[in-house]
């Protein structure tokens, strides 16, 4: 998908790492052995809510300019949709 979340215990989401802050950081040339998830993580993901209309999904993507959204319920991870799930669903062409 070109991302990931990143959870505390509670399965609370606390931030999110996308392909793009992989390759910054590899471009910095640091030693990944001291690097943690919170230094270079985004920590203000774009999210929706469960129960929100596809149709909202794409717009917020739109908008954001962004390929997936995290589906939360109440700040808990459920999951992810790309943009492609949209598309296969015929919700986008």
């Amino acid at each position: 998908m070109g991302a990931t979340v990143v959870l505390n215990k509670e399965n609370g989401l606390v931030g999110i790492i996308t392909d793009g802050d992989l390759r910054r950081l590899l471009q910095l040339k640091k030693d990944l052995t001291k690097i943690k998830a919170i230094d270079f993580m985004g920590k203000n993901p774009t999210i929706i809510e469960t129960g929100s209309l596809a149709t909202e999904a794409f717009n917020l993507m739109k908008e954001k300019k962004i390929t997936q959204l995290i589906v939360v319920d109440k700040n808990k991870y459920l999951g992810m949709i790309h943009i492609h799930d949209l598309s296969k669903e015929g919700i986008i062409n």
